[in-house]
């Protein structure tokens, strides 16, 4: 099986593609924009060719492979042309980009009512990765269990200092410019880029969070129908009121912004993330949290080493399934137990993964994985 990673030689292609080359038979190509790309590697990585998402004269590269999957900015280079291209050419392509409007751009043109489904002979899956990706299956698996929703909450914790990539960093940036989105009884909300958020059971202590825009707010009101759905985030370790308070007030945004603020924010978190904790491991955990006091939990000590083994993952997923022509979100095709199995066997004890339940029932933990309970 031959598979294409656009932007593999970046900060999470590069991890993708060794994710990929431990599936059997598996031969990987990096995508490069450069014109002077050239074989490397030997093995399992087959070699480079330039794709540039810009130039479509450079998308006939991606019909020779099996699957593509685009571990790139999708804010320095959107993909939509690239879509198009797959959908109408027969290639499986795999989107993991994670900009909330991207995603909703995304998914309007490829879910909306001017969607040319029965002219596709392609295959596409939005939103594939960790979160979103992962978080919108976990979402899946809370309806599975508890029955239809009519609200979902979202909350992501992490490491901001974690080392990431220049991509990750400018999906920081402009989390404090963009609109937060969300649903609100089936109608789309839009608020301040950062507002007051929920407050969040870890299985310790209950804590606050942010509310952001993500790209679940779309996602699982779209494959799930749930009329509610909001997205937050919270640091690891929790920052205390008083630092976060100053920003949902304070936080800098309009054109001022855009000229001064935001350059130095982008040049600060370069610095800080890329350079001085560019090693570090990012702690994420994923969290679904009904009104009724449910709640699932997916946890994993690297985010960057489970995003990369999560879309072998679905490589590997979707090469078994074979589904047909057509664009699908992550939930609509995969499930959350089975990806978690083909992410474990990868991984091979590099990182963790482990999920969690705040009520005792076996249902939601039936998938023989490492598993914890959060006790209220």
């Amino acid at each position: 099986m031959r598979v294409l990673v656009i932007g593999g030689s970046g900060f999470l292609g590069s991890r993708t593609v060794q994710a990929l080359a431990k599936l059997p038979g598996v031969h990987v190509t990096v995508g490069r924009r450069g014109r002077n790309a050239i074989a490397e590697g030997s093995g399992k990585l087959h070699g480079a060719t330039h794709l540039d998402l810009d130039d479509p004269a450079t998308f006939s590269e991606m019909a020779k492979h099996d699957f593509v999957v685009n571990t790139s900015d999708t804010l320095a280079a959107p993909p939509t042309l690239a879509i198009d291209y797959a959908l109408y050419n027969g290639v499986r392509f795999i989107e993991a980009g994670a900009h909330a409007a991207t995603m909703e751009g995304l998914m309007r043109r490829t879910r909306g009512p001017a969607a040319d489904i029965h002219g596709w002979t392609g295959t596409l899956l939005l939103g594939m990765g960790l979160f979103p990706g992962l978080s919108n299956l976990l979402g899946r698996r809370l309806v599975e269990w508890v029955g239809p929703l009519e609200k979902l909450d979202l909350v992501v914790r992490l490491n901001p200092l974690a080392g990431g990539g220049p991509g990750l960093v400018e999906l920081m940036v402009r989390a404090t410019q963009d609109d937060t989105v969300y649903y609100e009884k089936g109608s789309r909300v839009s608020g301040p880029p950062l507002r007051s958020g929920v407050r969040l059971f870890t299985g310790r202590a209950t804590v606050p969070t942010v509310g952001v825009g993500l790209p679940e707010a779309h996602m699982l009101h779209a494959s799930l129908g749930i009329p509610s759905v909001a997205t937050y985030v919270t640091s690891v370790p929790t920052l205390p009121s008083w630092m976060t308070a100053p920003l949902l007030r304070w936080m800098p945004k309009g054109p001022g912004a855009e000229k001064v603020f935001v350059p130095l924010l982008r040049r600060y978190l370069r610095t800080i993330r890329t350079l001085f904790f560019k090693g570090k491991r990012g702690y994420v955990e994923l969290n679904v949290v009904t009104g009724g006091g449910h709640q699932l939990a997916l946890r994993t000590d690297d985010g960057v080493a489970a995003t990369a083994h999560a879309l072998a993952a679905s490589v590997a997923a979707l090469a078994a399934l074979n589904p047909p022509p057509g664009a699908y979100l992550p939930d609509e095709l995969l499930g959350l137990d089975d990806v978690m199995r083909r992410m474990v066997e990868l991984a091979q004890g590099t990182f963790r993964l482990t999920l969690h339940s705040t009520l005792v029932d076996p249902a939601p933990l039936s998938s023989g994985l490492p598993s914890e309970l959060l006790r209220p």
